[in-house]
Order: structure tokens, then sequence, then C-alpha cells
């Protein structure tokens, strides 16, 4: 069969065009081998002051490459990328989710491959150079490849951002959201440099495979996520479009287990329960936390469109309403995830020994770690309330919560610290904020201790506030599959 364009997604190849032809791309990759060549002069000024004899110039040399890369990657594959996108999706005619037939991941697939490809590309044209710095000495061709594998992943990360960014179809957002983005990576690159430092330094030859294989889940698991957001942002309005991202969330619960397996094969001396139950429950937690947060930007009205995808059968219907798009949805699977986490922390004290190491303060770090769930289901609820009852947008209500009832206090509680020496009793005030625990500095405390019980009964009282407009959601959808 011959294969021509017209084989290729075309979304793909409308990017690829664009890419070639702009004139961006050639005055990026123009700068980058220049700026490669002159490292590369610098490096032998550098061996000749030093008679040809320097050990760490291969691996200097070679980050200089990366952070050009890095660099060159960020303006094409994530500025160009949030710009074109954005463009594209504040002008109804250039939108090919309203004048094509392409599906959402028909368009989000053919975004990221081609952006994908130009990262490739400037990777090709770094792949002399990684040449040379190997010959120079010091990196080996293991740390070259381990390497370059995480900076693929970090650049399929800048590009679901940017794709995630530019969906939004907002200029103004979209600007914002790019400088967050900016300097939110730049942490973000300094703390899995640390931590990537960290899990190296204790490893042996064994277990660099586990921990490399157990990063890389890590970053595609962040990665999917993002993917799976960005095909609901694409999606119609009305549609199904948080399937998904609800299908994708249990998944990421039900991995837990694999995942403990997996560090209980990087550490062999540690026993599988140690490992088993700690990983379960943030696992669980967080799925909560992303469920609620999802559920504090969805609609509390159900569209016809999920109305006639609902089945028949009781149990299944259920099953359907946690998965499908709304609120209340949202909200009831994010309350599961978190009360199987909340059994699991309550039950496991009592079936372990009381000497166990890991256990000795397991109450008081549990009960930390609950709280997150617990806060962004607190929050989520009032600003599900707020919607209904005043009739704003769920974002609108959802960030006015979060301000009042996290960012105030803690900006208040971080002033009066530095204020006075005595903060005690001002550590109430973060009492609605999942920091309180933290703050407290408790680890003695216990199951009879009223501090580590508050952030659950305020989400357990506005989840009653709450309920009628859940329970509301689900008989819409009830009502409208017996009609």
């Amino acid at each position: 069969m011959k294969i021509t364009t017209d084989s290729f997604n075309p979304v793909l190849i409308k990017e690829l065009r664009q890419y070639f032809h702009g004139k961006l791309f050639l005055i990026t990759m123009c700068l980058l081998l220049l700026a490669q060549l002159g490292a590369l002069f610098i490096v032998y000024a550098t061996l000749s002051q030093h008679h040809g004899s320097h050990d760490e110039i291969g691996i200097i040399f070679f980050s200089s490459v990366m952070v050009m890369y890095a660099l060159a990657s960020a303006i094409l594959c994530g500025l160009i990328v949030i710009a074109r996108f954005t463009q594209e999706r504040s002008n109804p005619e250039l939108d090919f989710t309203r004048f094509c037939a392409m599906s959402p991941l028909q368009i989000l697939w053919g975004k990221m491959t081609s952006s994908l490809a130009i990262a490739i590309y400037l990777l090709s044209l770094c792949l002399p150079f990684f040449v040379i710095a190997y010959f120079l000495r010091g990196i080996s061709i293991f740390v070259i490849l381990t390497t370059v594998g995480y900076a693929i992943i970090g650049t399929l990360f800048i590009i679901q951002v940017s794709l995630f960014i530019g969906s939004i179809g907002q200029k103004v957002l979209a600007g914002v959201l790019a400088f967050g983005s900016i300097w939110g990576g730049i942490a973000m690159i300094g703390f899995l440099a640390a931590a990537l430092g960290q899990f190296y330094r204790y490893s042996t030859s064994d277990n660099d495979y586990i921990i490399t294989s157990l990063i890389v889940f890590f970053c595609l698991l962040v990665l999917g996520f993002i993917f799976v957001l960005n095909l609901a942002l694409l999606s119609a309005p009305y549609a199904n479009r948080t399937l998904p991202a609800r299908i994708y969330i249990i998944a990421i619960a039900l991995l837990s287990p694999l995942v403990a397996f997996g560090f209980k094969q990087a550490n062999k001396t540690v026993p599988l329960l140690e490992i088993m139950v700690p990983t379960v429950i943030i696992f669980l937690i967080l799925a909560s936390c992303l469920s609620s947060f999802i559920a504090a930007f969805e609609r509390s009205v159900i569209g016809p469109r999920v109305q006639k995808q609902c089945p028949q059968s009781p149990l299944k219907r259920f099953g359907f309403f946690l998965i499908s798009s709304g609120s209340g949805g949202g909200l009831t699977l994010a309350w599961i995830l978190q009360l199987i986490a909340f059994a699991i922390a309550i039950v496991t004290p009592l079936l372990t020994s009381s000497n166990n190491r890991i256990f000795n303060h397991w109450v008081t770090d549990t009960f930390i770690l609950l709280s997150f769930g617990f806060a962004s289901l607190f929050y989520t609820q009032i600003g599900l309330c707020i919607h209904k009852r005043f009739k704003i947008m769920p974002i609108l209500a959802w960030l006015i919560v979060t301000v009042i009832t996290v960012f105030l206090p803690l900006l208040f509680y971080s002033f009066l610290t530095f204020t006075f020496d005595n903060d005690d009793g001002f550590k109430v005030m973060l009492i609605t904020t999942p920091f309180f625990l933290p703050a407290m500095d408790d680890n003695t405390a216990t199951l009879k201790d009223l501090t580590i019980w508050i952030l659950p009964f305020l989400s357990f009282v506005t989840f009653g506030f709450a309920f009628p407009h859940i329970r509301e959601q689900f008989d819409s959808l009830r009502k409208s599959s017996d009609s």
C-alpha cells in the first residue's frame, strides 16, 4: 500500500507544516546549534588550559547541552503550542472541534505527536554532541540514555501542560497559567532532580532498573491524567466528558498494590505489609482528591446525552453515576475512595503488633494524609452549595471557598508567625485547612483526641448540606432513564 500524507493524522500534518514553515523554528534550530558549538569551543579551551586532563568535563558539557535542549523544547513545544492552540480555540473558524468530524482524541493525539516529533528532531541535533561528551570522559552511556529518556518524558509533560492551557481558549487566562507553569516547572525540576539523586544514592546496581521503572511509571501516571483532562476540555459541553478521567482515577487506586510490590522489590529488607498499607492509603487519598477536584469544576445538571446512556439496572445506574459527568457523581466517588482509605487507617493498627516501627506514630501520620482528602471534600461541597444557592459558576464558587478557607488563614498565620514569637494561640486559625495537624506538631495523638477529627467532622457536616443536590442529580439521571 502506498503511504501518503493522507494516511496520517491531519492535525499532525498541519502542525508539522506550520512548524517547518515558521521562522521561529529555523531561528531556534540555528541558535541551538550555535550554542552547542560555542559550548564545545569553551570545552576545548578548558582542555587546553588543563593540558587535556579534566575528569568532569564530559558531564559538564553534557549538562550544558541538555540545558540548551530544554530551553529550545520549552519554546517550540511549550510556548508555541500554547499560543497556537489558544488562538485556534478562541476562534470558531479555526477550532477543529467545531468545523470537522474528528474526535477530541484524534485532535489531541495529532497535536501531541507533532510536538513530540519536533522534540525528537531537536534531540537529533544534540546527538553528535552527546557522543562528544561521552568521549570527553566523566559520563557513562547509561547516564546519557537515562537522562535523554527523562528529557523525553519531561518534554511530554511540557506538551501536555501546554495543550491543557491552550485548550481553555482564553488568552488572558492562558497567559496567567503559562507564567505560573514556567515558575512551577522550574521548582518541579529542582524537586525531581533532588528526588532522583536520593533514589540513586541509596540504590544498588541490582535495583537500579526497578527504581527507574517506578520513576517512569509515576511520570506516565501524571502524563496520563493531564491527557484525560485535555480530552474532557476538548469534548462537547453536554457530552460525558469526564468519563475517561473518572475511569483513570479508579485505575490509579487499583494500581496501588502493584506500586507497593515495586517498592518491595527495590527494598527487600522491609516487610510487604509496611509498604503495602501506606502505599494503598496514599493512592486512595490521591484519587479522592483528584475526583473531588474535578467535581468542583463540573456542571451540576446532567445533560440529556448523558441521561440517554444511563443503564436501567439500579446497581449499574449507580456505577454509571460514579463515572459519568456531573459534580454529584465525582463527589460520591471521592467519598467512597476516602472512606476506604479511612477504614484501612483505622483497622490497620488493630491488626498489627504495638512494637511495629512503621506504625509507632500511625494515627497522627495517617490523619495528616487523610486531612488533605477531607479538606478537598469540604471545599468542594461548600462550593457546590454556594453554586446552587447563589446561581454562580461552579469554578468561581469553588475558588471563593478555597481562598477564604485556605489561603487567607494561611497568609494570616504566616504573618503572625513572623511577627510574634509565641504562635501557639494562632494555630487554631488553620483549623479549616489540611495544615492544622502539621502545625500542631503532636506525634502522640490518638483516636480519642478531638484535633484529628475536626476536618472529618467538617466534611461530614458539609456533606449533609450538599447531599440534597447530589441526590437531585442522581434522581434526574434515574428519571430520564425510566422515561
